[in-house]
């Protein structure tokens, strides 16, 4: 789940990310060929949004659910 959030995290920084010689997956297989609206950032902020949101609710809620069973 980490993994996927820091993908997705990465698609709005991948200008910049060239500029400076980074190098991560969206910059070396290119947007096109990743997600069919990579180059939708507006459109992507809401999934990014929920990903943050199952990465911090999920952990809590299993520990909740040990914690009770």
């Amino acid at each position: 789940m980490v993994n996927n959030l820091l993908l997705l995290n990465q698609f709005p920084d991948v200008d910049a990310d060239k500029t400076v010689g980074r190098r991560h997956y969206p910059i070396a297989v290119g947007r096109k060929k990743v997600l069919k609206n990579a180059n939708d950032i507006e459109n992507l902020i809401p999934f990014m949004g929920k990903n943050v949101l199952l990465n911090i609710l999920m952990p809590l809620l299993t520990a909740i659910v040990i914690f009770i069973g």
